[in-house]
């Protein structure tokens, strides 16, 4: 019986091939521990992403000749499979998360829209109501304070620009994170820590 110490190595030795040779030669050379120095001659055959590799089962053995192993014949052939490189799947908005974006969206739109009629900003629900077509699902939102609205401030009051100042977000913002609208009508992600050091449309 073979030692197992000296079953064929791969990690941690030495490479050397020869692709001149047939068949293709590869010597591995033990670079630590009682392998120090030690070579294993062995063959191997490349084809696509398959590696075949075929070595003595002692570090004295003549190097074999073909990768046909029978009772015996004190070699050992390994096959190597390259597989298809695994890569994470971006995250793809659910309905659930597409709306969260959208009902903001539609409360940026129905601002704007009211600020254009009336030349001021809304100062409550119903000011709202009529410009996103009195959905009931918003305005309970907005009721609820699911939605955090900033009532009562104009465009021409937000000094850091419309596209830097919150008018309003999602109630879980300051400590989970979520959805914030921004004056320009705009929706974006925040983190707790980008909520609280964004400036805020207030008066």
């Amino acid at each position: 019986m073979p030692d197992p110490r000296a079953a064929p190595r791969l990690s941690g030795d030495e490479l050397r091939l020869d692709s001149t040779k047939s068949p293709k030669a590869i010597d591995l050379i033990g670079q630590d521990g009682p392998s120090r120095g030690k070579t294993q001659r062995g063959i191997y055959e490349l084809s696509g992403d398959t590696l075949k590799v075929c070595l003595p089962l002692d570090e004295t053995g003549a190097r074999p000749t073909s990768f046909v192993t029978k009772v015996g014949l004190k070699v050992a052939t390994i096959t190597f499979k390259r597989t298809a490189e695994v890569r994470p799947t971006p995250p793809v908005a659910g309905l659930a998360d597409r709306r969260r974006q959208n009902d903001l969206k539609q409360i940026g739109l129905a601002y704007h829209n009211y600020f254009s009629a009336n030349n001021r900003a809304p100062s409550k629900v119903e000011d709202l109501a009529p410009f996103y077509e009195s959905s009931v699902e918003l305005t309970r939102s907005l009721k609820s304070g699911d939605i955090v609205f900033f009532y009562g401030v104009g465009l021409r009051e937000m000094k850091a620009g419309t596209s830097n100042t919150v008018l309003a977000y999602e109630k879980a913002v300051p400590t989970t994170g979520g959805y914030a609208l921004f004056g320009d009508g705009s929706v974006k992600m925040l983190t707790p820590a980008q909520f609280k050091s964004a400036v805020k449309a207030k008066r």
